[in-house]
């Protein structure tokens, strides 16, 4: 795939992602991926794991608030392990959990672009190749 069919995907897929964060939060991991995706127009509800909770009690307290949420953990080894057991836990709870823009980016970024919060700093590489 080359740069320019990347970067239109990539486009595309935040287009997507706009468009679910409407309807449903995101659930990233800390401050920094909130303002990432911040950076490419998201308006809706962007919910941060890191807050201290165990990930039972963030399960939990998820599960009565909402029905459903789109996961967009880390794609490094414990970006891997947190959306498992993220999902796992989430699932058990009654929250369909939608993991289809964490898949769709892990596989666009070909592990060039490891975290949420450097999202940004892909899309710019990819514009270079124009």
């Amino acid at each position: 795939m080359t740069r320019v069919q990347q970067l239109e995907e990539f486009e595309e897929l935040f287009a997507k992602l706009r468009l679910a964060n409407q309807a449903m939060p995101v659930l990233v991991e800390g401050a920094r991926d909130e303002a990432a995706l911040r950076q490419f127009g998201l308006m809706g509800t962007v919910l941060l794991l890191n807050r201290g909770d165990t990930l039972v009690t963030l399960c939990d307290r998820l599960a009565r608030s909402h029905r459903q949420l789109v996961l967009l953990t880390d794609w490094d080894d414990k970006g891997r392990v947190l959306e498992r057991r993220l999902r796992q836990c989430l699932e058990a709870g009654g929250v369909r959990v939608d993991g289809t823009f964490w898949r769709n980016l892990q596989r666009l970024c070909g592990g060039v672009c490891r975290t949420v919060e450097g999202l940004p700093a892909f899309r710019a590489l990819l514009e270079e190749g124009d």
